[in-house]
């Protein structure tokens, strides 16, 4: 299945973002998150709904790397995957078109992203 996954690179200081073909599998994500545990978050982006799939631990990984900015409550940290899930709960891919949809979102969200981090370095 189709999905977003986001990534800090350390040595460039930017975020990389890849579609990726993954399997619904605990131990690959815990892979692709270099974690032992994951969270799921789910927020909605115009009307469609979408989980965030990410490291539970991410605030006491180092260096911290904010990497999405949904709002003053809810930062991500580090790495993390895009997906939607069904009506039974399970982790289904993503169309072209919401691809589209969360990576717009994403760049939206980039200018309050920078803002809160100037906000904290004050």
């Amino acid at each position: 299945m189709k999905m977003i996954y986001v990534r800090p690179n350390y040595k460039e200081k930017e975020i990389e973002i890849s579609i990726e073909n993954v399997n619904d599998e605990l131990e690959l994500y815990y892979e692709m998150l270099n974690c032992d545990m994951i969270d799921i978050t789910t927020i909605t982006v115009n009307d469609v709904e979408y989980d965030i799939i990410h490291d539970d631990a991410f605030l006491l990984k180092r260096p911290l790397v904010p990497t999405l900015y949904v709002n003053n409550e809810l930062i991500i940290f580090g790495a993390f995957l895009i997906s939607r899930v069904n009506e039974d709960g399970e982790e289904i891919g993503l169309t072209h078109k919401e691809i589209d949809n969360f990576l717009e979102y994403m760049y939206r969200q980039q200018r309050p992203l920078k803002e809160w981090i100037k906000n904290l370095k004050q």
